[in-house]
């Protein structure tokens, strides 16, 4: 994230959660990062250890959504509820991933939404910086 951008982030356990996504992007769609808060005080994000670096921005997925209201509606059903709603929620919940699920409780998980008029190539250009800065995709956008 460039220097002096505060990023807003959205705590996916949170019961008003889709209340509050209603009511700031109604009608609106983008792409969506997935990060985890350090801890109880949600004022931190886990860094992430890659091939090539830190990802001190946490990076756990990177999605498009056409409206943000459906898709990352669809993201916490899968999440919270283990549905298969969402791919990034099966790839949570597999059983190879408790080491995962350990270290990025689903308490502290949050999103963060970049609107655009173009999600399609903004998720494709995010994902293909992210694998050039750190030599791979972030964890739960890996291919089946």
């Amino acid at each position: 994230m460039k220097k002096g951008l505060i990023m807003k982030y959205y705590l996916i356990s949170d019961e008003k959660f889709g209340n509050t996504l209603h009511n700031e992007f109604k009608g609106v769609g983008g792409i969506y990062k997935l990060h985890c808060f350090k801890n109880r005080d949600r004022n931190e994000i886990i860094t992430i250890n890659r091939a090539l670096g830190n990802d001190n921005d946490g990076v756990l997925y990177i999605g498009k959504a056409i409206l943000f209201t459906n898709r990352v509606i669809n993201l916490k059903k899968s999440l919270a509820y283990k549905s298969g709603a969402h791919i990034c929620g099966r790839r949570y919940w597999r059983e190879m991933n408790e080491n995962l699920r350990l270290k990025f409780p689903y308490e502290n998980l949050c999103v963060s939404l970049t609107p655009s008029e173009n999600p399609d190539e903004l998720e494709k250009e995010k994902i293909y910086d992210y694998c050039k800065i750190y030599g791979e995709p972030p964890p739960l956008n890996r291919f089946d």
